[in-house]
């Protein structure tokens, strides 16, 4: 991809010293995605940032370098992270 794409960033504050985060890719929301446990549903919401009806794939999840982050486009319910979280967490099989 040669172009900027959103992220949802699911690292722990306490890894702020180490210059990665780990992110979840967002991209646009298509019907086809409903009933799929990988993709959660991000609304389009003034404090989110996002122009549209969005996905976070949770098999995308991936760490970045923090020199690769453009801008903060907004922040999302802390519901939707804990989902999203979830969604990993249950990707990799892991409960705690």
């Amino acid at each position: 991809m040669q172009r900027d794409r959103p992220v949802v960033v699911i690292s722990s504050p306490a890894l702020d010293a180490v210059p990665i985060r780990i992110v979840v890719p967002l991209t646009t929301w298509r019907g086809q995605y409903e009933g799929r446990i990988n993709k959660l549903r991000i609304e389009a919401r003034a404090w989110t940032g996002l122009h549209a009806e969005s996905a976070a794939d949770v098999l995308q999840v991936r760490s970045v370098s923090t020199e690769r982050f453009l801008r903060k486009i907004g922040v999302l319910e802390a519901d939707e992270v804990e989902e999203i979280s979830a969604g990993v967490a249950i990707a990799v099989d892991y409960i705690g």
